[in-house]
C-alpha cells in the first residue's frame, strides 16, 4: 500500500528517473508496442516508485515532466520523414471531384 505524500509525491530525481524511463519507450519496459498509456505508466510509477496516482494525479505527473496525456509531445520512434514527405506532396484531387464523390 503507498503512503500519500501530499499532491507532489515523486521528487525532482525521481522525476528525472521516470522521463528516462518514458524517454526509452514502452518496449524498454517489457511491451511490445510504442504506445505508451495511461494505465501504462501507472503501472511504472508504480513499480519503480510504489506510489499510486489517480487520473487526474497521473495527468499532472506528466505535465510536470513536458508530457501529455492525450497528445503525445514526442514523435513516434518508427516515424519515418521521407514517407511522411512523400505522402504530404502526393498529388491530390481537386476539391470539385472530391465533393462529386462523396455525393455519390
Amino acid at each position: 500500500m503507498s503512503r500519500w505524500r501530499g499532491p507532489l509525491q515523486l521528487d525532482t530525481g525521481q522525476l528525472g528517473v521516470l522521463e528516462a524511463v518514458l524517454d526509452a519507450g514502452p518496449a524498454a519496459s517489457g511491451w511490445s508496442d510504442q504506445c505508451w498509456t495511461p494505465a501504462r505508466i501507472a503501472e511504472i510509477v508504480r513499480r519503480r516508485f510504489g506510489d499510486e496516482y489517480t487520473s487526474a494525479g497521473l495527468d499532472l505527473l506528466l505535465h510536470r515532466i513536458g508530457w501529455s496525456v492525450r497528445v503525445p509531445s514526442r514523435k513516434a520512434a518508427e516515424r519515418n520523414e521521407a514517407r511522411i514527405a512523400a505522402w504530404e506532396d502526393r498529388p491530390r484531387l481537386p476539391t470539385a471531384v472530391t465533393s462529386a464523390v462523396e455525393d455519390l
